[in-house]
């Protein structure tokens, strides 16, 4: 007598299709395929699940499942499957949990959006409580010039105000600044300070030879 299984056993076989082929196309685990393969059906929660792999393993092999399906129930009916593993004891790779539904789409665009709407907050409080950004390119300490004119490169926080030997200086709006300043000849001392609304400061100090 023909089984279900047997029948998916051999087609699989005649298109030389070997049963880790078929796990990556249907994204059933192979340990069921060769359940099926064998009609073993006790390692299954439900006759559901059974019925649902057996079409979409008849389909992917270019045979009836209407017919397939047909014995299967046959098999059911005579008690020829054994016994169904109870719910819960399932984990097909095709697992419902693991789709991805418009609702969890939603679910999680809302979620990464809140995450990064904390996040701004976050770092806008800490750049309201802490002292501001101050980053300088150049000059280097203690460097030594032969020409006397010298540029201060760097990055500073855009809401904070830019000081350099207690002169306010502008920056961009996205915080770069570039300042041009005359030197004397011998030690010349900077202090450049980043001062945010709260009164917080950062300072970097310089001191620059001139050579000429």
């Amino acid at each position: 007598m023909k089984t279900a299984g047997g029948l998916l056993s051999s087609r699989r076989k005649q298109l030389e299709l070997s049963v880790e082929d078929v796990e990556n196309k249907l994204r059933i685990r192979k340990q069921y395929l060769l359940a099926i393969e064998r009609d073993d059906f006790t390692i299954f929660s439900s006759p559901n699940y059974i019925r649902g792999f057996i079409k979409n393993y008849s389909e992917f092999l270019d045979l009836d499942s209407v017919k397939v399906l047909a014995v299967f129930r046959r098999q059911y009916a005579d008690g020829q499957v054994g016994e169904i593993m109870p719910e819960g004891m399932h984990s097909p790779l095709d697992n419902p949990l693991l789709k991805i539904t418009p609702q969890r789409a939603v679910v999680v665009s809302v979620l990464l959006i809140l995450l990064i709407f904390f996040a701004y907050l976050f770092n806008q409080a800490r750049g309201l409580l802490g002292a501001p950004i101050l980053e300088l390119v150049e000059p280097a300490q203690d460097q030594v010039i032969n020409v006397g004119q010298l540029t201060f490169k760097g990055k500073v926080n855009p809401e904070a105000e830019l000081f350099l030997n207690g002169k306010e200086k502008k920056v961009s709006q996205g915080g770069d600044f570039m300042i041009e300043v005359g030197v004397i000849e011998g030690v010349n001392e900077f202090v450049l300070e980043a001062v945010n609304k709260n009164g917080k400061v950062s300072r970097i100090e310089r001191n620059i030879r001139y050579q000429p």
